[in-house]
């Protein structure tokens, strides 16, 4: 995706991209936005930022949003948007039939493919490996949590997983088909456990 970007947002990120091997165009724009944009504790950070917003992303995206409505939009640029948006899941498309069709071990993308099939669009989930926003796709705030710079093996079932069921306390299943949550791993797919929650370890 970045290499179609003309515009690069991001949302209070210590690593927005890993420079050996993706990194913005030359002629893009990069806003870095958070209550630190620049993590002016890190020793060494090098992504560079054309233009550097202090706020929080819930207060940055409520304001933008707000703006943008009020704005036109320019119908051949939504439509280049929406070639682009149609490229990148036609190619996801495809990349996922030939993983389905495929004998070898089961791949990180089947697993999310799987798990965004099955999931209601307002489960939490939890991920600190295989999880990705992008193939699952959510759409409710607050229902994606990813590992944290200061997570790490265990996070999403030690750290993330009871943190989340602390503050939603409301989210604890009901129904005996959701009363537990599923442990995922590329070599244990489906290990199921009597926990309290509606989220899904990843």
């Amino acid at each position: 995706m970045l290499d179609d970007a003309d515009v690069v947002l991001v949302l209070d990120h210590d690593v927005p991209w890993v420079p050996s091997v993706k990194a913005p165009r030359r002629d893009a724009t990069v806003v870095q936005v958070g209550p630190d944009p620049h993590f002016a504790r890190y020793p060494v950070r090098t992504h560079r930022a054309d233009l550097s917003i202090t706020a929080s992303s819930t207060a940055l995206i409520t304001a933008l949003a707000a703006e943008l409505s009020q704005r036109p939009v320019d119908p051949g640029r939504a439509e280049l948007l929406a070639q682009r948006v149609g490229g990148w899941r036609t190619a996801r498309d495809q990349a996922l039939d030939a993983d389905f069709a495929s004998a070898d071990p089961i791949t990180k993308p089947v697993l999310n493919a799987a798990l965004a099939k099955l999931r209601p669009a307002d489960a939490i989930v939890v991920s600190e490996y295989w999880g990705s926003a992008q193939m699952l796709g959510p759409t409710v705030p607050g229902t994606f949590f990813g590992t944290p710079p200061a997570g790490g093996l265990g996070w999403g079932l030690a750290g993330g997983r009871w943190a989340v069921q602390m503050a939603r306390p409301d989210r604890r299943p009901s129904s005996p088909p959701s009363a537990t949550a599923r442990t995922c791993s590329p070599t244990r797919p489906r290990a199921t456990r009597p926990w309290p929650c509606t989220g899904c370890r990843c």
